[in-house]
């Protein structure tokens, strides 16, 4: 049965019906009578006659590729690699930035990039992806769900505003209180230097006495330390696969989403590997400083990142195949939208507006702090709403 909701090419079109240019020259009749519901169909689409009014005002431009056309098997396949070698080539990137990670301005970069990746996850989601699920993709569209964009960031923003005032207040009421102590974030961790903390094995639930000297008790740490040292390949090895097996299965999806949307056209191919990549960057940064601190050497880590973004590949593989031999692209680009939803808006999003929560800074740190925040997430809402208003108009050189 012919999918006629989509905007076919007139080589597909006569596939669809089992027809050939020799049937339409031969036959003219009948070759017209078969088709024509199609064609009559597909004018009265909008995005069809928009694309074709687009075409015949570039029809000298015989080697651009317009975003309706599909693209060829070579483009689909090059571009493909291409784009899933250099976001996998950011998994290596952390071995590059680790002299920085103590550093304010790698903080300070990571926050706007943490944000650009919330605007460009959540942008191509609901601007291209989620759309193209329900394969329309009119002007009309796109500007209601660039609404929907502009409702996640005024709530947002009144939260932060919200967060920043109440916090403030919190901490002078807490400052007045409690005299002479300067690190609020640490109170409840304090105790009075004249009375240190003493272990016993017969002692209250506490397990404080007055038996053992403060100094054995932080040798019993150092043993306890000492122990898990003995053991630490098991640890190393829980947490480098538990990266692996979590990372690859994302990468996995990302893959998918890139190697159905390049079946598409080249433009969302395009505009869904700018979402992965501003996403992977700071996650792999993530991921990269939680196997250091494991445990792991430099290049062991590398190794580990490394073969979780391999994963990347086979969901292109396996994309670029569904996509271009079967009708499932619809049901891939819903999962990758939701995936890049759930990323964005119950992962990064939260952890932005909480980020200055998590330590006391000073009034100036926290704006600096918001500011760059909100520069991430407009400047990824902006690339995809760039891209999806002007993708008719866009060409990009076979």
């Amino acid at each position: 049965m012919i999918e006629v909701f989509l905007c076919h090419s007139v080589d597909k079109l006569l596939s669809y019906h089992s027809l050939t240019e020799e049937d339409l020259l031969n036959n003219t009749a009948a070759a017209l009578q078969e088709i024509c519901p199609s064609l009559l169909y597909q004018t009265a689409l909008h995005s069809c006659s928009h694309h074709d009014h687009e075409d015949d005002h570039h029809h000298d431009h015989d080697h651009g590729y317009h975003e309706g056309e599909e693209p060829t098997t070579a483009q689909v396949w090059g571009y493909g690699i291409l784009c899933v070698t250099i976001i996998n080539l950011g998994s290596l990137m952390g071995a590059f930035v680790v002299p920085c990670m103590d550093k304010k301005v790698y903080k300070l970069i990571l926050t706007y990039l943490v944000g650009l990746a919330v605007g460009t996850l959540t942008g191509s989601a609901l601007l291209h992806l989620i759309p193209k699920t329900y394969q329309v993709h009119e002007d009309d569209v796109v500007w209601r769900n660039t609404c929907i964009l502009a409702g996640i960031y005024i709530f947002f923003m009144a939260e932060r505003f919200l967060k920043i005032f109440s916090t403030r207040k919190d901490l002078n009421r807490e400052k007045k209180q409690q005299d002479g102590i300067t690190h609020i974030s640490g109170m409840h961790d304090m105790t009075p230097h004249d009375e240190p903390y003493k272990i016993t094995s017969g002692d209250s639930a506490l397990g404080l006495s007055d038996s053992i000297p403060t100094l054995e008790t932080k040798d019993a740490f150092v043993q306890k330390d000492n122990d898990l040292t003995k053991n630490g390949k098991v640890h190393i090895a829980t947490v480098a696969y538990m990266i692996v097996f979590g990372d690859g299965l994302h990468n996995f999806v990302d893959g998918l989403a890139i190697g159905a949307s390049f079946s598409t056209s080249l433009l969302a191919g395009f505009s869904t590997c700018i979402a992965i990549a501003c996403e992977e960057f700071p996650h792999e940064l993530g991921d990269f400083a939680i196997l250091l601190k494991s445990g792991l050497s430099v290049k062991q880590a590398m190794a580990f990142n490394f073969t979780s973004a391999l994963a990347c590949y086979i969901g292109l593989v396996i994309g670029i195949v569904v996509g271009r031999l079967t009708s499932a692209e619809p049901y891939i680009f819903a999962l990758a939208a939701g995936m890049f939803l759930y990323i964005a808006l119950a992962d990064m999003l939260p952890e932005i507006s909480n980020v200055a929560s998590k330590d006391n800074f000073k009034l100036s740190q926290e704006l600096k702090i918001f500011l760059l925040q909100n520069a991430g997430i407009l400047t990824g809402f902006a690339i995809m709403i760039l891209l999806s208003v002007y993708h008719h108009q866009i060409q990009i050189k076979g």
